[in-house]
Protein backbone atom coordinates (compact mmCIF):
# COMPACT_ATOMS: atom_id res chain seq x y z
CA UNK A 1 0.00 0.00 0.00
CA UNK A 2 2.79 2.11 0.61
CA UNK A 3 3.90 4.57 -2.04
CA UNK A 4 0.99 4.48 -4.29
CA UNK A 5 -0.94 7.66 -4.44
CA UNK A 6 -4.68 6.28 -5.51
CA UNK A 7 -8.07 8.82 -4.78
CA UNK A 8 -10.11 5.63 -4.82
CA UNK A 9 -9.90 1.71 -4.13
CA UNK A 10 -13.01 -0.01 -5.92
CA UNK A 11 -13.15 -3.61 -3.94
CA UNK A 12 -13.43 -6.68 -5.88
CA UNK A 13 -15.88 -9.36 -5.65
CA UNK A 14 -16.34 -11.01 -2.47
CA UNK A 15 -13.32 -9.70 -1.84
CA UNK A 16 -13.99 -6.53 1.09
CA UNK A 17 -10.41 -5.32 2.18
CA UNK A 18 -10.22 -5.77 6.00
CA UNK A 19 -11.48 -2.74 8.35
CA UNK A 20 -8.14 -1.86 9.28
CA UNK A 21 -6.80 -1.34 5.95
CA UNK A 22 -10.05 0.57 4.61
CA UNK A 23 -9.30 3.12 7.76
CA UNK A 24 -5.57 3.44 6.97
CA UNK A 25 -6.45 4.33 3.53
CA UNK A 26 -9.39 6.56 4.98
CA UNK A 27 -6.56 8.11 6.89
CA UNK A 28 -4.70 8.88 3.82
CA UNK A 29 -7.76 10.31 1.73
CA UNK A 30 -8.39 7.64 0.03
CA UNK A 31 -11.96 6.07 -0.94
CA UNK A 32 -13.27 2.72 -0.98
CA UNK A 33 -15.94 1.71 -3.44
CA UNK A 34 -17.82 -1.33 -2.14
CA UNK A 35 -17.28 -4.72 -3.80
CA UNK A 36 -21.37 -5.39 -3.61
CA UNK A 37 -21.02 -1.93 -5.20
CA UNK A 38 -18.35 -1.76 -7.39
CA UNK A 39 -19.61 -5.49 -8.69
CA UNK A 40 -22.96 -5.11 -9.22
CA UNK A 41 -22.65 -5.15 -12.78
CA UNK A 42 -22.82 -8.91 -13.49
CA UNK A 43 -25.81 -9.44 -11.75
CA UNK A 44 -27.56 -6.92 -13.36
CA UNK A 45 -26.28 -7.87 -17.04
CA UNK A 46 -27.66 -11.22 -15.65
CA UNK A 47 -31.06 -10.18 -14.75
CA UNK A 48 -31.46 -8.28 -18.42
CA UNK A 49 -30.20 -11.84 -19.91
CA UNK A 50 -32.71 -13.99 -18.38
CA UNK A 51 -35.33 -11.68 -19.00
CA UNK A 52 -34.23 -11.71 -22.70
CA UNK A 53 -33.18 -8.44 -22.66
CA UNK A 54 -30.30 -7.57 -25.33
CA UNK A 55 -26.38 -6.67 -24.79
CA UNK A 56 -27.04 -2.71 -25.01
CA UNK A 57 -30.04 -2.94 -22.97
CA UNK A 58 -27.83 -4.63 -20.18
CA UNK A 59 -24.94 -1.81 -20.61
CA UNK A 60 -27.64 0.86 -20.54
CA UNK A 61 -29.27 0.02 -17.06
CA UNK A 62 -25.41 -1.03 -15.45
CA UNK A 63 -24.67 2.63 -16.57
CA UNK A 64 -27.57 4.07 -14.88
CA UNK A 65 -28.44 1.59 -11.94
CA UNK A 66 -23.97 1.92 -10.83
CA UNK A 67 -23.85 4.94 -11.24
CA UNK A 68 -26.81 6.68 -9.65
CA UNK A 69 -26.00 4.13 -6.94
CA UNK A 70 -22.74 4.90 -6.64
CA UNK A 71 -23.00 8.52 -5.91
CA UNK A 72 -25.84 8.35 -3.64
CA UNK A 73 -23.84 6.04 -1.35
CA UNK A 74 -20.56 7.73 -1.90
CA UNK A 75 -22.42 11.66 -1.13
CA UNK A 76 -24.01 9.76 1.91
CA UNK A 77 -20.87 8.28 3.44
CA UNK A 78 -18.75 11.61 2.73
CA UNK A 79 -21.65 13.53 4.54
CA UNK A 80 -21.49 11.51 7.25
CA UNK A 81 -17.63 10.49 7.76
CA UNK A 82 -18.89 7.02 7.88
CA UNK A 83 -16.60 4.02 6.39
CA UNK A 84 -18.04 1.47 4.05
CA UNK A 85 -17.54 -1.01 6.41
CA UNK A 86 -17.20 0.79 9.56
CA UNK A 87 -20.02 0.14 12.07
CA UNK A 88 -22.03 2.19 11.09
CA UNK A 89 -21.33 2.11 7.16
CA UNK A 90 -23.38 -0.85 6.26
CA UNK A 91 -26.63 0.53 7.99
CA UNK A 92 -25.67 3.62 5.45
CA UNK A 93 -25.41 1.76 2.53
CA UNK A 94 -28.76 -0.35 2.82
CA UNK A 95 -30.61 2.60 4.28
CA UNK A 96 -29.18 4.93 0.99
CA UNK A 97 -29.76 1.93 -1.81
CA UNK A 98 -33.29 1.74 -0.23
CA UNK A 99 -34.26 5.06 -0.33
CA UNK A 100 -32.63 5.04 -3.90
CA UNK A 101 -34.53 2.37 -7.21
CA UNK A 102 -32.45 -0.48 -6.17
CA UNK A 103 -31.11 -2.85 -9.25
CA UNK A 104 -33.47 -5.28 -8.99
CA UNK A 105 -36.57 -2.91 -8.65
CA UNK A 106 -36.92 -1.99 -12.23
CA UNK A 107 -38.18 -5.73 -12.71
CA UNK A 108 -40.47 -5.67 -9.71
CA UNK A 109 -42.13 -2.89 -10.84
CA UNK A 110 -42.91 -3.61 -14.35
CA UNK A 111 -40.57 -1.17 -15.81
CA UNK A 112 -38.55 -3.41 -17.16
CA UNK A 113 -40.39 -6.93 -19.84
CA UNK A 114 -39.24 -9.48 -21.37
CA UNK A 115 -39.29 -7.28 -24.47
CA UNK A 116 -36.71 -4.91 -24.39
Amino acid sequence: MMGYSRRLVAEGANIPLTAEAEAALAARGVLVLPDFIANAGGVICAAVEFRGGTESAALALIDEKIRANTEAVLNELKRTGALPHGPRGYEIVVFTLRGSRSVARPFHDGLLSSSF
